[in-house]
C-alpha cells in the first residue's frame, strides 16, 4: 500500500497540539517502514481483550496503542492536498464536526469512495465509527483537555436535578474541545454488540457572532438543517446576538474486546441566554423527531418517543456536568502526569532511560479532576421522624441574583442531603470512576 508522507505547512502546524503532531509523525514513520505489519498489529490491538485496556476511557484507549493518522483512517493515501485538508479541518476549532465529512467529500476522491462504501454497508455502525474518529482527533489536535469527575461527585450529581428554569447561559464548556470522564447509569445501544454503559462524552463548543449570521444562513440553506429549522421557528433570530453551538458524543464502555464500544452524538444550538435548559431540550426533541436527508443521501430517521427519552437523559447528564463546572461550588485540581513525564525525559542523561520514558509519553495524559473525593456528612441536621425511613432529598441547581441592583447572577448547587428518619436507613448507590 502506497501512501503520501505528511508535509504540513507551518501556519497549520503552529495551531496543532505539538504532542499530537509528534505522535502522528512517529506512527507515520512506522507505517512507511512496514505498512502491512503496522496495520496487522493495529487490528490485533483493536480486537484484543485486555481487562486493563477496556477499563480505560475512550481517549486513553486510543493513546495506549498510538494515534493512527486520520487521513489513513479515512482512506486518503495518495492525495497530498486532501491530507492537508484533513488536518486543516480537524484542527480548526470553528468548523463543526458535523460539517467535516461534507467538506472532505467535496475535496477528496479517496474519502468520497470510502463514504459511498459506508453508506452501501452498515450505515449506523460505520457512521458511528467515522464520527468517533473525528471527535477523538479534534480532541487530541486541540490540546487534549481531559476532565474526570470524582466518584463522590458522580454519586452526588446522580441525586441532583437540573432545577426549574436553569438558564442555558451556564451551558459553557471550559475549552473549544474536551472529554469528560463522567460515568452515568445510561446505556448506549450498538446494533452489533448491544447495550454499553456510558463512560463519558466528548464536547466541542462554537460561537458564531451576529456578523456571521447571514453567512451561516446561506451556507446551511439545506432543508432540514437544525440552524434553518430554528430560524424558521424563531428559536434563532437575526438580531438575537451570538449563536452558541455544542457538539456532543457519548461513548459507552468497551465490552467483548478493546474497542467494542458504542457512541451517540448530537448537536445543540441556542441564542437566548435566558431560555431554560428544559426549553432547550424540548426544542431539540421536536427537531430530532423529524427525518431528513444528510450527507451522501444518508437519511436520518425520525427520533421515536423512546429515543427522545434517551436523548433527554443524555442531555440532562451533560447539563448537570456543565452546570456544576460553572457553579459557585465547582472545585477542580490539575494532575500534570504528562507535564511531569516531560520533565523527567528532559532531565534524563542515560539514552536507554530516556527512550524508556519517551515510550510512556503516548499513553500518558494530564487530568483535570473535578469535584471532591468526599462530600462528608450528608445529614440535614434535623430531627427524626419514626414513621418515615431515612431518605435522600434530591439536590438541584439554581440561579442566584447578586451584586448591586441584583443585575448579575451566579449558578449555585444545592447539594442532595439525607433527611433523618427512624431506624430504617436509605442506601445509596456506589459509583466507580475508571
Amino acid at each position: 500500500m502506497q501512501h503520501q508522507q505528511m508535509a504540513l505547512p507551518k501556519w497549520l502546524t503552529d495551531r496543532i497540539n505539538p504532542d499530537y503532531l509528534e505522535e502522528i509523525y512517529n506512527v507515520q514513520i512506522h507505517m512507511m517502514e512496514d505498512f502491512e505489519g503496522y496495520m496487522e498489529k493495529h487490528e490485533i490491538f483493536v480486537k484484543g481483550n485486555s481487562v486493563d485496556i477496556k477499563a480505560l476511557p475512550h481517549p486513553q484507549r486510543i493513546k495506549k496503542f498510538g494515534l493512527m493518522p486520520l487521513h489513513i483512517e479515512l482512506g486518503i493515501f495518495d492525495e497530498y492536498e486532501s491530507i492537508g485538508l484533513v488536518f486543516d479541518l480537524i484542527s480548526d476549532k470553528n468548523i463543526e464536526i458535523s460539517h467535516i465529512a461534507n467538506h472532505l467529500a467535496e475535496g477528496s476522491p479517496g474519502f468520497r469512495r470510502m463514504l459511498d462504501k459506508l453508506v452501501s454497508e452498515s450505515v449506523d455502525t460505520n457512521f458511528g465509527t467515522l464520527q468517533a474518529s473525528f471527535y477523538s482527533h479534534r480532541f487530541f489536535s486541540l490540546g487534549e483537555r481531559y476532565f474526570e469527575l470524582t466518584s463522590a461527585l458522580t454519586g452526588m450529581l446522580e441525586r441532583t436535578d437540573l432545577g426549574a428554569k436553569c438558564p442555558v447561559h451556564y451551558l459553557r464548556a471550559p475549552f473549544p474541545s474536551q472529554f469528560f470522564n463522567a460515568p452515568a447509569n445510561i446505556e448506549i445501544s450498538n446494533p452489533i454488540s448491544g447495550m454499553h454503559r456510558v463512560e463519558g462524552f466528548y464536547l466541542n463548543e462554537y460561537t458564531y457572532t451576529q456578523e456571521e449570521f447571514e453567512f451561516i444562513k446561506k451556507e446551511r440553506k439545506r432543508s432540514g438543517n437544525l440552524f434553518n429549522e430554528f430560524f424558521e421557528k424563531g428559536v434563532l433570530t437575526e438580531d438575537g446576538g451570538d449563536i452558541h453551538a455544542l457538539e456532543i458524543m457519548f461513548v459507552g464502555h468497551a465490552k467483548d474486546y478493546n474497542f467494542d464500544d458504542a457512541t451517540y452524538n448530537f448537536s445543540l444550538l441556542y441564542q437566548d441566554h435566558t431560555m431554560s435548559v428544559e426549553e432547550l431540550i424540548q426544542h431539540h426533541i421536536t427537531y430530532y423527531m423529524k427525518s431528513f436527508v444528510g450527507v451522501s443521501s444518508y437519511k436520518t430517521e425520525a427520533m421515536t418517543t423512546e429515543q427522545a427519552g434517551f436523548f433527554e437523559k443524555c442531555m440532562n447528564h451533560v447539563a448537570k456536568t456543565l452546570l456544576y463546572v460553572n457553579s459557585d461550588e465547582s472545585e477542580r485540581r490539575e494532575i500534570n502526569n504528562l507535564g511531569e513525564l516531560k520533565k523527567k525525559i528532559n532531565r534524563a542523561l542515560n539514552k536507554s532511560k530516556k527512550r524508556k520514558l519517551q515510550s510512556r509519553k503516548s499513553s500518558t495524559s494530564d487530568v483535570i479532576l473535578i469535584g471532591r473525593d468526599s462530600y462528608g456528612d450528608f445529614s440535614s441536621g434535623g430531627g427524626t421522624t419514626k414513621d418515615r425511613k431515612t431518605h435522600w432529598r434530591r439536590g438541584h441547581f439554581a440561579k442566584r441574583l447578586i451584586g448591586k441592583g441584583r443585575k448579575n447572577s451566579k449558578m449555585v448547587w444545592l447539594k442532595p442531603i439525607v433527611i433523618a428518619g427512624g431506624d430504617k436507613v436509605a442506601v445509596g448507590k456506589t459509583y466507580k470512576v475508571v
